[in-house]
């Protein structure tokens, strides 16, 4: 009878361990891939960590090689650098909704930030792209996974001054209740080198050929201010996508009466 027991009780030990071995041998489910909407939500909550943490490496990793955004290819010297290690900090994404078209994407989210400048301090924040001035930026999915890839939007401003070809990349434009100002520069810092400013009509910029008598309120190159003649020509004025575009020629004099010819411009800047 005890061997009986024994063997019985043997009996169901072997059968508990047999389970437990098939149990064990039994592959994992393979995990279900993640959509395209979480791989970007988690796009922009490790953009996120990275502007907290104070990691450069790690933000540009959530960046295309190709950006370009409102003529700006690099945003880590104009505008993202400016977070790390500055008066913001804390950065907050939240509401993060993509809207997915194939391999490209738009984003929508609300931000918060922390501030402390040495008189005050508090919290700023506020919904993107609707509160900001940047426009919206659009993501692409690329072989490494979705990226933040801008509008593509380029800014230029190219002439000819006394027979000298002079190509500048960076051109903007900013845009009053009753002017809008385009100005220039061979470089970022140095962007109000060349600049004009047009009169608005009710707010709006009609396309045209416009002359000093017409909309043409003033236009500076360096110390050359005092207009000779001018023709500034505006094919483009879209304040969706916040760009303006058009050509020019003048001629100006500084203050000894000494000249210089701008001819064969042309502009594409941005807002």
């Amino acid at each position: 009878m005890i061997l009986k027991l024994k063997l019985s009780s043997l009996l169901k030990i072997g059968i508990i361990l047999s389970i437990l071995v098939l149990a064990c041998s039994k592959k994992e489910s393979p995990t279900e891939p993640k959509s395209d909407e979480t791989l970007i939500i988690d796009l922009f909550k490790t953009l996120e960590n990275a502007y907290n943490i104070g990691d450069q490496a790690k933000a540009q990793s959530c960046f295309s090689a190709s950006y370009l955004h409102q003529g700006i290819s690099d945003i880590f010297q104009v505008e993202f650098l400016e977070g790390f290690g500055s008066e913001y900090t804390n950065l907050e994404l939240s509401n993060i909704t993509p809207v997915i078209t194939g391999e490209t994407a738009t984003c929508s989210f609300h931000t918060k930030l922390t501030y402390t400048f040495p008189n005050d301090s508090g919290t700023e924040e506020g919904n993107f792209p609707q509160d900001e001035d940047l426009g919206v930026h659009i993501l692409k999915k690329e072989s490494s996974g979705w990226k933040i890839f801008g509008n593509q939007i380029s800014s230029y401003m190219n002439f000819i001054k006394n027979g000298t070809q002079i190509n500048w990349t960076v051109s903007k434009f900013w845009k009053s209740s009753s002017t809008v100002e385009v100005y220039s520069g061979p470089s970022q810092q140095d962007d109000e080198d060349f600049e004009f400013r047009l009169k608005l009509s009710e707010g709006n910029l009609p396309l045209g050929t416009y002359t000093q008598n017409d909309r043409v309120e003033s236009i500076h190159y360096y110390e050359y201010d005092n207009i000779e003649n001018v023709s500034i020509t505006i094919s483009k004025f879209d304040l969706t996508n916040r760009v303006i575009e058009g050509t020019f020629s003048a001629t100006l004099k500084n203050a000894a009466s000494q000249t210089v010819q701008l001819t064969n411009g042309s502009f594409q800047a941005v807002d």
